[in-house]
């Protein structure tokens, strides 16, 4: 019997453009992307497991201090522990490994692009000064290796259930790394995802071969792999114990001839130009994708063709294949001016207006009152498969009075003419209610037929003042994943704020009744090793009938198949010559509760007596296997994968519950 730790590796898929902010050349960009030691572009660990634990901090209150020991605002243990999720710096890497490795890094790395941002001003719709920047991005596409070591043997099982909650999302999509994920960049999704239980004495870590061939041996060892799946591990594993739903809306944005009005007449070229960065100018002609004048030889024209303003255009990790795009802050700035200008035109005076609730607020402006947002929104990409032209176009000024051009005003600028942009949008909050009254907002400008984009009236990017960006849009039905719902747990009543310099309580159902008894409270010591054969016998001896018991093994990667550690009567006999490290059993008038330790086990029997410790005794009804976890019992939880409608009995004795049983 040994010892194990939990190995989760997979990819990481870039949906969108990506940047984690580094530190480098000056001059290069405003923002940098992170690199090592080595000059390669990197995701640092400390990245990952702020988004991991950011993620996890959604759906568990508490989180288990072995994982995080607390926010710095909540004044968090002067000495904490070391966490028990160990993630490793992701690389970008190929997109077939080398033999014997499970990933291979790039020898080349992906060529990044510089994309410029800039502020604003909702009343006036003109770019507020100060307020231009670019960033250094990593492009769309591309894949970065992932890895993740649980300690289990001092987390244990609730810890590895709990990473494979939160990277169940990221498996969907809904993972956000670096910097700006509210505006489109950093989303990501995991994939090829395995599950390694490696033994104590594995040669792990290895510092004498290259972290892709360690990895790629350790998964690939017979009987490493496990029968798990992440889908057996979200159903059966750590209940979630709080409330957050996520809110996504998806559809395109049309970009070309108008489509057909309830006549079916068809008018008008809906063009768009968002402006990309000047590092872009100089592009590459083809025939398939730019058009020009058919009086004009395509040699010629392509020659030199430089533009002095420039379309934001995406593309492969190696600079190949340029193809435009809407960066997602060119979304999500229009959306939030035209909710603004809802709220202005309905004069509603609220403490709290809902584009603020949605979109963030001013840190200046708002002071030390900031709001995160609640609305990410991703780039906007081509939809494969779906041509997309564009052109170059000569602009002037002209002189009102004498009609003539401004010498000093003529531009080129590249405009797109026709294109079929996917985006996606998710909104997220405490409750379904909050999600649907805050997708109901953005409905009334992006879906139903009243709604501003259906009718070609949310115009995008800078030419909205000259004919472009008035595009048309398509949107599908929201959907609502309510974290809590998934674990079949009814909606928790709110909890109330703790009071200055106390802990908040975990919250549990209103106890069904409440008895005043008198309790035994027996503890005890034995020098011999706890295993199902013993627990059997010591109960025999104390004369208990168990009525239900729940066992924790010494985990053992050696031993085949899964044993039962959740039963009713006496403990099951495959358990007589396992070791045990704590056991709970619940009979008729109390509970027997034991937990190993060095040189045997200790015990507790309590029982309800005539005469002994005066105590209140509580039941609750639990409807539901992952009620188990609200009141701290996330391992019986995780074990009753078929716990449902059962009653739960409490002993408390002294202002400290000293025990309780479970029963059908």
């Amino acid at each position: 019997m040994s010892p194990y730790r939990t190995l989760i590796v997979g990819v990481l898929r870039q949906d969108s453009a990506f940047v984690v902010g580094g530190s480098g050349d000056v001059g290069l960009a405003d923002r940098l992307a992170a690199r090592d030691g080595h000059g390669r572009l990197v995701i640092p660990g400390r990245g990952i497991a702020g988004a991991l634990i950011a993620m996890a901090r959604r759906f568990y209150d508490p989180l288990p201090r072995t994982i995080s020991a607390g926010l710095p605002t909540e004044k968090p243990d002067a000495h904490p522990l070391r966490s028990v999720w160990r993630p490793f710096n992701a690389y970008p890497i190929a997109d077939t490994p080398l033999p014997g490795e499970h990933w291979s890094w790039l020898t080349t790395a992906p060529r990044t692009e510089l994309r410029q941002g800039v502020a604003i001003n909702h009343q006036t719709g003109a770019r507020k000064g100060g307020a231009l920047y670019d960033t250094e991005c990593v492009p769309v596409g591309t894949r970065w290796s992932f890895l993740l070591e649980i300690d289990t043997e001092r987390g244990g099982a609730e810890a590895e259930d709990i990473a494979v909650r939160v990277l169940s999302h990221w498996r969907q999509g809904r993972c956000w790394l670096g910097g700006d994920v509210a505006r489109g960049l950093g989303w990501m999704h995991l994939d090829d995802v395995r599950l390694a239980r490696v033994p104590a004495t594995a040669a792990w870590p290895n510092a004498t071969k290259h972290l892709p061939e360690v990895v790629h041996e350790l998964v690939s060892a017979p009987g490493v792999l496990q029968d798990v799946t992440f889908e057996d591990a979200v159903e059966f594993g750590v209940p979630t114990t709080k409330s957050w739903c996520f809110g996504e809306l998806t559809g395109t944005i049309i970009v070309g001839k108008r489509a057909p009005d309830e006549q079916g007449r068809v008018y008008g070229l809906d063009a768009l130009t968002v402006g990309g960065h000047a590092a872009g100018a100089n592009l590459h002609f083809d025939e398939t994708h730019w058009v020009k004048p058919t009086s004009v030889d395509a040699t010629t024209f392509g020659a030199d063709f430089a533009t002095d303003k420039v379309i934001a255009l995406a593309t492969d990790r190696d600079g190949t294949n340029p193809s435009p795009f809407i960066p997602g802050s060119g979304i999500r700035g229009p959306l939030r001016h035209a909710l603004a200008r809802r709220e202005r035109a309905a004069a509603q005076a609220v403490a709290t207006p809902k584009t603020d609730k949605l979109f963030g607020n001013d840190p200046v402006a708002a002071g030390k009152d900031t709001r995160s947002a609640l609305v990410l929104v991703r780039d906007a990409y081509l939809v494969p498969d779906k041509p997309w032209k564009a052109a170059r176009l000569q602009h002037h000024a002209e002189d009102e009075f004498t009609a003539g051009p401004y010498a000093s005003s003529k531009f080129d600028q590249t405009t797109v003419l026709e294109a079929t942009l996917a985006w996606r949008i998710v909104v997220e909050g405490p409750t379904a209610a909050e999600v649907n009254d805050l997708l109901a907002e953005l409905g009334a400008v992006l879906g139903g037929p009243s709604s501003l984009a259906t009718h070609g009236h949310l115009p995008l990017g800078s030419g909205k003042w000259r004919g472009q960006g008035w595009v048309g849009w398509t949107a599908e039905t929201a959907t609502i994943v309510d974290t809590l719902a998934q674990a079949q747990l009814p909606a928790a009543a709110p909890v109330p704020e703790p009071a200055p310099g106390t802990r908040r309580q975990r919250w549990q159902p209103p106890a069904t009744s409440e008895q005043r008894k008198s309790l035994s409270i027996k503890p005890g010591q034995t020098p011999r090793p706890l295993t199902g054969a013993e627990v059997n016998a010591a109960l025999v001896a104390a004369g208990i009938t168990p009525s239900s018991w729940w066992v924790e093994p010494v985990p053992d990667i050696g031993r085949p198949g899964r044993l039962t550690t959740l039963g009713w009567g006496e403990l099951a006999a495959a358990l007589n010559g396992v070791q045990l490290t704590e056991v709970r059993v619940g009979h008729a008038t109390g509970t027997w509760h034991a937990v190993a330790s060095r040189g045997g086990y200790r015990f507790v029997d309590v029982r309800e007596s005539a005469e002994g410790t005066a105590a209140l005794v509580k039941s609750y009804a639990v409807l539901a296997r992952s009620d188990m976890a609200r009141f701290g019992l996330q391992e019986i939880a995780r074990d009753g994968r078929k716990l449902t409608n059962l009653r739960v009995t409490e002993y408390h004795a002294n202002d400290t519950i000293v025990g309780f049983r479970w029963e059908a």
